[in-house]
């Protein structure tokens, strides 16, 4: 994050939004400086301080009229960069520093001001994309639950649940539940969050919905048979690839591979009650253990 001027001079009202001096901000803004000055690339003090999670300062710029849907040369706003960042926050000498409860607060703060929740950046994300992305689960709540867009098109039809189950959104998919969302509401398709879930092969959003209560309709049924036959044959891959390995090493990685397929195998086939195919994964799983330790373990 950039906080110097146009003309390569830190601008004071720039530098002390981003590093959090509000005493300053407020002195700055009495003495009428540019409440919307910007930096090289396009962030305004609004932004900066959105940024880093400066809630005071945030409020303080927009009661003297800061521009609260400003972008900047990456088509951020400052609710995007409030709810999805920072990625790896840094303070101004460069030193790693945590994601703040405050940002969730600065999120708050520009929603019920009234900021636009649809805006994307030029890599196309927008705010509650990056929030549940990123597992900034009360930021990505409270956008959903001031109506934020969270898909270009109508294919999940304004259902939270679906979209974060579709996307793998574990944390997400849970806070949603917690909040009451029915995990076998259907759209007009009849797609529910399992099946966007169980289509994209979430494992454990697909687990985490069939143990709050989700119906298991036709369909899922037999995207879940397509799924435990497609992880059965991953888990064979990496068995015949065991065979090839040209170091103990790379034989134990196929056959950890394979392990994993035939357990996230085994938990699903036991949370749909499919007790045959669950012994016939034990079974296997017992084989390639049997195997692995008798040619291949140390």
């Amino acid at each position: 994050m950039i906080e110097h001027g146009n003309d390569g001079i830190a601008a004071p009202l720039l530098l002390a939004a981003y590093c959090g001096d509000a005493p300053l901000v407020r002195r700055l803004l009495a003495d009428r400086a540019a409440v919307d000055a910007q930096d090289e690339t396009g962030n305004t003090p609004l932004l900066l301080a959105a940024f880093n999670g400066h809630v005071d300062i945030v409020k303080d710029l927009l009661d003297h009229g800061a521009s609260i849907d400003h972008r900047n040369s990456a088509g951020h706003t400052a609710l995007i960069l409030a709810a999805g960042y920072p990625i790896e926050p840094v303070d101004p000498l460069g030193r790693p520093q945590a994601r703040r409860q405050s940002h969730d607060d600065v999120v708050h703060e520009l929603l019920v001001r009234g900021a636009a929740s649809d805006h994307r950046g030029a890599d196309d994300w927008s705010a509650v994309e990056l929030a549940a992305a990123r597992g900034h689960i009360d930021a990505a709540s409270d956008l959903l639950t001031h109506g934020a867009a969270f898909d270009p098109s109508n294919v999940f039809e304004g259902d939270p649940l679906r979209w974060a189950a579709a996307q793998g959104y574990t944390a997400l998919t849970s806070a949603l539940l917690d909040r009451g969302a029915s995990a076998s509401n259907p759209s007009s398709s009849g797609a529910t969050a399992l099946t966007w879930a169980v289509s994209r092969r979430h494992h454990t959003v697909t687990k985490m919905l069939l143990d709050r209560g989700a119906l298991v309709s036709a369909a899922d049924r037999a995207l879940i048979d397509e799924w435990l036959l497609w992880l059965e044959g991953k888990a064979e891959e990496a068995y015949d690839k065991m065979y090839d390995a040209r170091y103990p090493t790379d034989a134990a990685g196929c056959y950890s591979n394979a392990k994993s397929y035939l357990d996230d195998a085994r938990a699903l086939a036991r949370r749909i009650e499919l007790p045959e195919v669950v012994a016939r994964l034990e079974a296997r799983l017992t084989h390639i253990k049997a195997v692995f330790r008798s040619q291949f373990s140390s």
